[in-house]
C-alpha cells in the first residue's frame, strides 16, 4: 500500500510537557514541517506551537481566520496507525474484546460490523486510524499545500490540548496571546479543528460547535454557509471544553469537527468516512473564504434539500 501524507502523519506521535514540546518526542511535528517545507508558507516558531501564514505576521492586518489543530498525542495512544483499506471485521473484534471485558460499553454500541458495513455501502470507503487529532492535522496540511486558502488565513499546529484542567490547551493560549500582544493590527476569528462523536458518520460531513456564551461566530457561519452542499450539523448545546474555550477568552471562536465513530483515546482506532473527510476539507475552505468576504454567501447557487440541526 502506498504511504500517503495522511499515513505519515497518523503513524507518528507528538508529546509535550507543560509549555513546550519535548525534544526527541516531536515526530509528528517533524513530519508536518517536512511536508510543508516547500509550501511557500512562512513558519513562526512558538515553544508549544507552529504558526503558518502566507506572509510574515507583521505584514498582515485586519480580519484573519486562524485554523487551529492540536498535534499532541493522548497518553493512551502507544501504537499510532492509519489503514485506508481496512478489514472492518478485525477492527470490530478489537472493540468486541474490550466490550466483553466491561470496557467502553457506550462506544461499542456504534462500533459493530453490520452498522459499519451499512455505512460503507451507503457512504463509501472507511478509514481506520488512531484519530485524535491526526485527521485534522492532515486536513490542515492539505489546505496549506492546495494553494487555495485566502491570504488572511493563519494555520496553527498546537500542543498541550490533551492535558486536562485549567493547565491544558497551552498551545492555543500561547498562539492567542502571541497574536494579541505582538500583532495588534490583526482581528482574528479562531476555528478549532477536531474530531467529534456527537453524531453518526453516515449522516454528516462536519459539525459546527460553539460555547454557550460565544455563539456569534457560529451563527455567522451558518448564515453565510446556508447554501453549502455539505451535510453540516450545527450544535445548539455547546461543545466540549477544548481549544475553543481557550481562544474564546481572546476573540470569537468556534469548533468545526469531523464526525468519527469509536474511541478517540486508544490504539483501537477511529472510523471515518473517506468522502466526509474530503467534504470536511472543502467546507473549511469555503468557511474561510466566506468569513473574509463582505459578501453574505460563499455559494452563488442554492442547493435544495439541505438539512440543518
Amino acid at each position: 500500500m502506498k504511504e500517503t501524507r495522511l499515513h505519515k502523519i497518523a503513524s507518528k506521535t507528538n508529546h509535550d510537557i507543560g509549555n513546550h514540546f519535548i525534544t526527541g518526542q516531536m515526530e509528528k511535528l517533524t513530519e508536518i514541517e517536512e511536508q510543508l517545507k516547500d509550501s511557500g508558507y512562512v513558519e513562526k516558531y512558538h515553544r508549544i506551537a507552529r504558526v503558518y501564514s502566507k506572509k510574515p505576521l507583521e505584514e498582515m492586518e485586519g480580519k484573519v481566520v486562524v485554523l487551529s489543530t492540536h498535534i499532541d498525542t493522548h497518553p493512551f495512544i502507544h501504537h499510532p496507525f492509519c489503514d485506508t483499506a481496512p478489514d472492518l471485521a478485525s477492527y470490530v473484534s478489537g472493540y468486541k474484546k474490550r466490550y466483553s471485558e466491561g470496557v467502553m460499553e457506550e462506544d461499542y454500541e456504534k462500533v459493530n460490523l453490520s452498522y459499519l458495513q451499512k455505512v460503507e455501502e451507503e457512504s463509501g470507503p472507511l478509514y481506520v486510524l488512531t484519530g485524535d487529532n491526526a485527521l485534522t492535522n492532515h486536513v490542515a496540511v492539505e489546505l496549506l499545500l492546495s494553494g487555495d486558502l485566502p491570504e488572511n488565513v493563519i494555520v496553527a499546529f498546537t500542543g498541550n490540548e490533551e492535558e486536562d484542567g485549567k493547565s491544558g490547551c497551552r498551545g492555543a493560549k500561547g498562539v492567542a496571546q502571541m497574536l494579541s500582544a505582538f500583532y495588534p493590527k490583526l482581528s482574528p476569528s479562531y476555528i478549532t479543528l477536531d474530531v467529534t462523536d456527537v453524531c453518526h458518520i453516515k449522516n454528516w460531513d462536519a459539525t459546527v460547535e460553539c460555547l454557550y456564551d460565544h455563539k456569534k461566530l457560529a451563527k455567522k457561519i451558518r448564515e453565510r454557509m446556508q447554501d453549502s452542499p455539505y451535510r453540516i450539523k450545527y450544535s445548539k448545546d455547546g461543545c466540549t471544553r477544548d481549544e475553543t474555550d481557550a481562544y474564546a477568552d481572546f476573540s470569537p471562536a468556534v469548533s468545526i469537527c469531523i464526525p468519527v465513530e469509536g474511541e478517540m483515546h486508544s490504539d483501537l482506532g477511529l472510523f471515518v468516512v473517506k468522502k466526509s473527510l474530503e467534504n470536511y476539507q472543502a467546507f473549511l475552505l469555503e468557511v474561510c473564504k466566506s468569513l473574509l468576504l463582505k459578501k453574505q454567501k460563499a455559494f452563488p447557487e442554492p442547493v435544495k434539500g439541505k438539512e440543518f440541526f
